[in-house]
């Protein structure tokens, strides 16, 4: 998405020594590579698909694991919950466990924290 690309740019580049910016071909990911405040750091901006997030994430592990030696910082909309069973308000859905599994293993693998979980274990997002 030529929007969201722009948009993100334009809120990095004031803050971050631009060194290498990797733009996903279907407009799923942004990566930046750079400094912030002089540490070397990868920024990425994901938009998951509705459909086959499980395979995303598992594409997207591949890809984000060439930047592990420094800090990732991740954000944007997964398109899953992480946790079924404080997320939903109804029975969670048969995808959920899978999604949470890959998502798991998307944070392991990477060695990352999703702060709103870590600040909030059992308030629903």
């Amino acid at each position: 998405n030529e929007r969201v690309h722009s948009n993100v740019h334009q809120a990095v580049i004031q803050y971050v020594q631009l060194t290498q910016e990797i733009v996903d071909k279907d407009g799923r990911y942004i990566i930046i590579l750079g400094f912030l405040h002089n540490i070397k750091c990868t920024l990425v901006n994901v938009y998951a698909p509705n459909i086959g997030q499980a395979k995303f994430l598992s594409r997207l592990k591949v890809i984000l694991s060439q930047f592990s030696a420094d800090p990732i910082f991740i954000g944007g909309d997964f398109n899953l919950v992480s946790d079924p069973a404080v997320d939903r308000s109804s029975p969670p859905l048969p995808s959920d466990r899978t999604l949470s599994v890959a998502f798991r293993e998307l944070k392991k693998s990477l060695a990352m924290s999703e702060i709103w979980r870590v600040v909030n274990p059992c308030v629903p997002e």
